[in-house]
């Protein structure tokens, strides 16, 4: 059974604030479902891991940002004006209550690397 949308939204806006303010491997899920205000058997009905709950926070962050990219670039009036949108995009991004705050590939990849994992 899917999560409703209210919770899965709150659980990754509490997952998103955690993760990347605190360090992914240094926030415990039972942090994460406090600041949620859900239950274990909740999370865990939407997301099978914490990893699974990580992919989703970074998956929504990424659309996030394709979509402020996408925007720009379509309101580009040249091929070359289109290119360099991805510098307005950032601006606009970076705006975004939350927006300039981490860089959630980069994050990943150094906990990861922290934990001698490939990435």
């Amino acid at each position: 059974m899917p999560l409703r949308t209210s919770t899965e939204t709150r659980l990754l806006d509490a997952a998103d604030e955690l993760f990347f303010s605190q360090g992914i491997n240094l926030t415990p899920v039972d942090a994460v479902l406090a600041r949620a205000g859900v239950s274990a058997a909740t999370m865990y009905r939407g997301y099978a891991s914490k990893e699974a709950l990580v992919a989703a926070t970074l998956e929504r962050r990424h659309r996030a940002w394709m979509d402020v990219w996408r925007d720009a670039a379509d309101e580009a009036a040249t091929p070359r004006d289109a290119l360099l949108a991805v510098f307005d995009a950032l601006d606009r991004f970076g705006a975004r209550p939350l927006g300039a705050r981490w860089c959630a590939c980069l994050l990943y990849t150094s906990d990861a690397a922290d934990e001698g994992r490939r990435v």
